[in-house]
């Protein structure tokens, strides 16, 4: 076999394997209930061992409950927040080989039947056992975990979820199982179409059934601000203040635009590394005070961002004050305008 991609078909390729492997062995973001599990359950003397997260409320309590009724606690470890577990590893140990699957798909009803997944399989041993030491290592390090104890503290978040929209709670496992849930008051769904001359066009949608066409990232900003900057002078600070760029774990990689008026002031508020410089982008003419960013933020779709999130600014000034950029030779970047 050595290497194939499994898209469609899941469900059929999950028994199939299952059928004569002596165990399984996964790590997924979240479980729910789904058929890949319900064959799993009903299997007979096959072992496994699941490494679950349980980040937000996606992972359902009763599918982690059939899966240790089944197999025993010794066959779950949990994986709980602040952490986001975002894994999809699936080991398949038959008598001659094991058989591996990752991609993009979660052990739920969205990764395993309706959403649009791709998943690699391979038998290779060159790639198959460096998967394996890595579950294995996961493994190890979750040793001692009290099970139960972990899904009854998890069970009591997942209740204590959000109720907005109705008996499923939580948008973000809406989406993991694929559904497509109906719009709120004030809500906006956005749409990106492909990526077309590096230009991100797409559609909003509004709650109240209104479709709006956008061409471009920075387009698409100028039309979603005009409609959220209800008091825009704070609605453009909150929004700037967020981090506009987090790669890793650790704070001093955060890049962050921030209102000062000096440099020296700027830099530990950016919480960036000595080595990386930061960039006036743009002043206030009446109070002296400029916004900085970090240089790693110059890309030519944050500079979009920025360009339209300043426009809509000035648009909408009630007090006469305006928002200048200061280089304007970004502007020669394809895609930003």
């Amino acid at each position: 076999m050595a290497i194939r991609l499994v898209s469609d078909g899941f469900i059929a390729a999950f028994r199939e394997h299952i059928r004569n492997a002596q165990s399984l062995r996964v790590a997924s973001a979240w479980l729910s209930d789904n058929d890949a599990l319900k064959a799993l359950v009903s299997r007979s003397g096959i072992k496994v061992k699941a490494i679950i997260g349980t980040y937000g409320t996606s992972t359902d309590p009763a599918a982690l409950k059939d899966l240790v009724d089944r197999f025993g606690h010794k066959s779950l470890r949990i994986v709980a927040p602040p952490e986001l577990y975002h894994p999809k590893l699936f080991l398949f140990e038959k008598q001659d080989r094991t058989v591996a699957w990752i991609g993009s798909a979660n052990f739920t009803k969205g990764g395993v039947k309706t959403n649009t997944e791709l998943v690699l399989e391979t038998d290779q041993a060159r790639t198959v056992a460096p998967l394996e030491k890595w579950f294995d290592d996961q493994w190890l390090d979750l040793k001692g975990q009290k099970v139960a104890a972990a899904i009854r503290e998890y069970e009591k978040r997942w209740q204590a979820a959000p109720k907005e929209r109705g008996k499923e709670g939580d948008p973000l496992r809406d989406l993991v199982e694929g559904r497509e849930m109906p719009l709120v008051a004030g809500e906006i769904r956005i749409h990106p179409e492909p990526k077309a001359r590096n230009r991100f066009p797409g559609e909003f949608q509004f709650a109240d059934g209104q479709r709006e066409a956008y061409d471009s990232i920075a387009d698409g900003l100028r039309r979603l601000l005009r409609r959220l900057a209800e008091g825009r002078d704070e609605f453009f600070e909150n929004c700037a203040r967020k981090p506009a760029y987090n790669k890793g774990r650790n704070e001093d990689r955060k890049r962050r635009l921030i209102k000062c008026n000096t440099k020296e002031r700027a830099r530990p508020k950016l919480a960036v590394r000595p080595q990386i410089s930061i960039t006036r982008l743009a002043d206030s003419e009446t109070d002296g005070e400029a916004w900085w960013l970090s240089e790693d933020t110059n890309t030519p779709g944050k500079w979009a961002m920025t360009k339209a999130a300043v426009e809509v600014f000035n648009e909408m000034s009630g007090d006469g004050r305006q928002l200048t950029l200061l280089d304007e030779s970004l502007n020669s970047w394809p895609g930003t305008i």
